[in-house]
């Protein structure tokens, strides 16, 4: 779709989806050139980045399937999107051109119960990723791939089964 400030000149497009696709199409932004895309995943776990014009500009296979949002930050502070998602298995930060950033994904120590939740607490671009796991800790990740230093694991009596919020 076009730029969104133009998004009534009546441009549009349609293309086959993968087969299998069970999941909601993501609707994501270019920070190249302000453009909306689409992020679909497909039965084999494969999500595909399907550019303005409705080509697949990329496809990356993934363990399972994307638990909840898919987050788009600025993880390098520089204007660039990353994509930020979780299975039950991994959390993974996908580059523009469908790359792993440094140090992703990350292997969880247990199986994710819920969706990440991302939260940037003073508003700098420190991202932190709170996941639920099985035996009920909330781990808390930086955007390196580390766990963040001086998080105390809350431990839950039973697994969330929601994201964090405040």
């Amino acid at each position: 779709h076009a730029p969104v400030e133009q998004r009534s000149n009546g441009i549009h497009w349609s293309t086959a989806l993968p087969p299998g696709t069970t999941r909601k199409p993501d609707i994501l932004r270019n920070h190249t050139n302000n453009t909306r895309e689409v992020l679909v995943q497909d039965g084999e776990h494969r999500i595909h980045l399907l550019g303005s014009s409705g080509k697949v500009l990329w496809t990356y296979p993934l363990d399972g399937p994307i638990m909840g949002d898919v987050h788009q930050i600025d993880r390098f502070k520089n204007g660039k999107l990353q994509l930020l998602l979780n299975t039950s298995d991994r959390i993974y930060l996908i580059d523009r051109n469908g790359k792993d950033v440094g140090g992703f994904p990350i292997s969880l120590p247990e199986k994710a119960t819920a969706p990440i939740a991302v939260f940037d607490y003073e508003g700098t671009k420190e991202y932190r990723a709170l996941v639920p796991v099985a035996d009920g800790r909330v781990l808390n990740y930086g955007m390196d791939g580390s766990l963040t230093t001086g998080w105390e694991t809350p431990r839950l009596t039973s697994p969330a089964t929601n994201p964090v919020w405040y």
